[in-house]
C-alpha cells in the first residue's frame, strides 16, 4: 500500500471516492457499511464531499455532509464559496449553520470565563 500524506492509499477507499466522484449514492453506502473511513481523502486532499460537490451530485452531497468530520465539511465549504458553486452554499445553508455553531460553542467552550 502507498501512503501519501500521511494516509494509506486503499483499494476500498479509491473506489468509494470514485463513486463520490460519480454520484454512484449505492456503492458509497456499500463503502461505508463495510467500515470505508468516510473522510478518506484522495492524493490531492480532497475528500468525497469535495468530489460530489465538484460533480454536482447534490444527493450525494446531502448524503455525504452529516457524516463526514467537521474538517471535510469545511474544505467543501471553502471549494463551494471558493468557486461560486451557489446551489450547495444555498442548499446547505442551515446544515453549514449548524456546523458553524458546533465550531464555534466547541472552539469558546475550551476557554472558562
Amino acid at each position: 500500500m502507498m501512503s501519501i500524506g500521511g494516509s494509506v492509499r486503499t483499494l476500498a477507499g479509491q473506489q468509494y471516492l470514485a463513486a463520490a466522484r460519480s454520484g454512484n449514492l449505492m456503492d458509497i453506502k456499500r463503502a461505508i457499511a463495510a467500515n470505508v473511513d468516510v473522510n478518506y481523502r484522495d492524493e490531492f486532499g480532497r475528500s468525497a464531499l469535495e468530489l460530489a460537490l465538484i460533480g454536482n451530485h447534490a444527493t450525494t452531497v446531502e448524503y455525504l455532509l452529516p457524516r463526514l468530520n467537521v474538517i471535510c465539511v469545511e474544505d467543501a465549504l471553502m471549494y463551494a464559496i471558493d468557486t461560486d458553486n451557489l446551489p450547495f452554499r444555498r442548499r446547505n445553508f442551515v446544515f453549514c449553520e449548524d456546523v458553524l455553531e458546533k465550531l464555534t460553542s466547541s472552539f469558546f467552550g475550551m476557554f472558562p470565563y
